[in-house]
């Protein structure tokens, strides 16, 4: 223990720092989420797999101040260097195309699959890696969605309650999702509904 306190006193690095308080917090957090019942107690995989990251990262930490000669400055450059880099990965494999609507009011959005929809480049850029897009007024919107394999499309809205209507081919001509918003997102459509109001925004194109 003494040898512990020494190393934070003579030798603090950020990946000491950052990871004793991830295991100080995690293993709290791993034993109340491995209690739940049912599904809720995979929840405990987030906070174990954090802990084995830090475990890792103290590993390293402990290579580079004890074994190599690298002076305390640069090892704290270095891991701040590893930080980023673990920083941009994370980014680069969350990336996906956001659509927002902007109008609170609206209570619906259709999106259809068409080779003559958006492309990713109607997109901005956002958070590096990812793609933005507005909706102000729209209630139909077409995207290339081949164009968009390696970014998963979400649909965000201010208005509260969200859910959301798939359909693909061959059942249909083309494959189209339905995002309901506020009260809409609360009510259950049945097949001939959405098969309406779909056809209604295609002959009004």
């Amino acid at each position: 223990m003494k040898r512990v306190i020494d190393r934070f006193k003579n030798k603090p690095t950020i990946f000491l720092i950052l990871c004793s308080l991830t295991l100080i917090c995690g293993v709290p957090a791993f034993i109340y989420a491995i209690g739940l019942s049912g599904g809720a107690s995979l929840g405990a995989m987030l906070p174990a797999g954090a802990m084995f990251v830090a475990a890792i990262a103290l590993w390293i930490d402990h290579g580079l101040v004890n074994y190599s000669h690298i002076k305390l400055g640069w090892v704290s450059v270095i891991e701040t260097g590893i930080l980023g880099c673990l920083f941009m990965f994370i980014l680069y494999m969350d990336r996906s195309a956001n659509i927002y609507v902007t109008n609170k009011k609206q209570d619906y959005l259709i999106i259809i699959d068409s080779p003559k929809g958006l492309l990713p480049a109607a997109f901005k850029t956002s958070w590096l890696f990812s793609k933005k897009y507005d909706v102000h007024h729209e209630q139909t919107l077409y995207l290339n969605q081949s164009a968009f394999n390696n970014f998963p499309i979400q649909v965000h809205s201010g208005s509260g309650t969200q859910s959301a209507r798939f359909g693909y081919k061959p059942e249909y001509k083309f494959n189209w999702s339905v995002y309901f918003f506020g009260t809409e997102g609360g009510k259950d459509y049945t097949d001939q509904e959405l098969d309406s109001l779909i056809s209604l925004k295609m002959k009004s194109r």
